[in-house]
């Protein structure tokens, strides 16, 4: 009897080890899982961290000049974290840049026409795009800038930046002191060398 009852009980024991080696086991390879997993997310975490450092971002702006209000600047800046490679550029439609008695047009700058081969983190240019003044009484100009470059790891992005001047429009003459000094300077001048010619 105490025989059949050890054998009993080492039966039991026998199959309750071999449900929790069972269950150890798949406890395991769920650990493992669940290791392998959180290590793909934290790596890939990682490596969108590092791309996002070095991440360029092709800024472009129009501003007034401070002294001149009616000559308006376009600014190109690399305003991301990461340098920008292959900077490309595209001009519609057909627009004359600077002052309008230049006749230059704007697909034809250097800047524009080659691109930059490379922009450094805050590098930046800026040149005169318009004066205000050379459309007065006439619409303002369109221009639309499609913008291409890449990232050091070879990523793409393109853009596209609508320019309206006609948000400058409150500027105009009313507003350009030193435009009108340089009126009245002229007028002046004139008028000194007309007395002048009747001193003579």
């Amino acid at each position: 009897m105490a025989n059949e009852s050890f054998w009993f009980l080492s039966q039991i024991t026998e199959q309750n080890s071999t449900i929790i080696l069972a269950f150890a086991t798949v406890a395991l390879v769920l650990a493992t899982i669940a290791v392998a997993y959180f290590t793909f997310v934290l790596s890939n975490e990682t490596k969108r961290m590092r791309l996002s450092q070095l991440q360029p971002e092709i800024i472009v702006y129009t501003s007034p000049e401070r002294q001149w209000v009616n000559f308006i600047d376009l600014t190109i800046k690399n305003n991301g974290p990461g340098p920008a490679h292959n900077v490309k550029f595209s001009v519609s439609p057909n627009f004359y840049f600077g002052l309008k008695s230049e006749n230059k047009l704007l697909k034809d700058l250097p800047l524009i026409k080659n691109g930059i081969s490379y922009m450094g983190t805050n590098q930046e240019f800026k040149f005169l795009l318009l004066f205000l003044l050379d459309y007065k009484g006439q619409d303002y100009p369109k221009l639309n800038i499609s913008i291409s470059y890449e990232s050091s790891f070879g990523a793409k992005y393109t853009h596209d930046i609508f320019i309206d001047f006609s948000i400058f429009d409150d500027l105009g003459t009313e507003n350009d002191y030193i435009h009108k000094m340089s009126e009245s300077l002229e007028h002046i001048n004139l008028n000194l060398k007309t007395i002048s010619e009747k001193l003579k």
